[in-house]
């Protein structure tokens, strides 16, 4: 039995591609609801000095500013905790990942579907079951016996290229957020059919996806409960602008 965690390289590395992500989430979501408290839905009178209400936007804008700096705070200090639990236990015949306040999941060989070794150095081993999958990051500790150990379970398969939902998943945020934008100031009933269609398949998938999911970490989880709440305020909000 032999164990391995990741490196400090890896959580470094893992720890600044969350962060940029998430600086950018924030970014992108501050302009566009400044535009909105600035100018207003689309066909509204032009603003000017008297009609823009600076009042909010100076009290608001503070406001969201600490709350995104304290959530992202927050998130990066819940992620260094899972990432120094994280622990991979590989046998002649099993492997198990354990995680702090994360489902425990263990494989047996027969149970492995298969294991694909990335170009970035990690890899993914897949059971039987849509669920069970352990994700690997790059940068584990003795990565050549890792790679030996997990090459003896099952047939490593390399694969260069990530899939295109893999390729568009970092991006889910930022057409949500355009998506809800869209939703909440156009008034033309088609665009909004269509983005609110997007909005509910995404926002439904993502709660599926989420509650499904062994390698999200148990607060991570309940949090995903307010997407209930979204798509209602989304699916009401809809329903009003379509029948008035």
């Amino acid at each position: 039995m032999q164990s391995f965690k990741i490196t400090a390289e890896g959580m470094r590395a893992i720890r600044k591609k969350s962060l940029m992500r998430s600086l950018l989430t924030a970014v992108f979501l501050l302009i566009f609801g400044v535009l909105f408290i600035v100018f207003g839905p689309p066909g509204s009178s032009a603003p000017d000095s008297d009609q823009v209400n600076i009042l909010v936007l100076v009290i608001t804008l503070p406001a969201v500013l600490f709350a995104l700096v304290v959530g992202i705070y927050r998130g990066r200090k819940r992620q260094l905790q899972l990432m120094q639990s994280y622990t991979l236990t590989l046998t002649s015949n099993l492997i198990t990942r354990e995680q702090l306040n994360t489902a425990t999941i263990t494989l047996y060989a027969n149970e492995i579907k298969s294991i694909h070794k990335h170009s970035t150095g990690g890899f993914t081993v897949k059971g039987r079951e849509s669920g069970d999958s352990i994700i690997i990051p790059p940068l584990m500790e003795r990565s050549s016996d890792l790679e030996a150990l997990l090459a003896h379970l099952s047939r490593l398969d390399v694969v260069d290229r990530t899939s295109f939902l893999q390729r568009i998943l970092p991006y889910a945020g930022f057409v949500s957020g355009a998506l809800m934008l869209c939703v909440a100031v156009v008034e033309n009933k088609v665009v909004l059919i269509i983005s609110g269609t997007l909005l509910v398949a995404i926002l439904s998938w993502s709660f599926i996806k989420f509650r499904d999911n062994k390698n999200i970490d148990a607060k991570t989880k309940r949090l995903s409960g307010w997407m209930l709440f979204v798509l209602s305020a989304i699916l009401v909000s809809l329903i009003f602008k379509l029948i008035k």
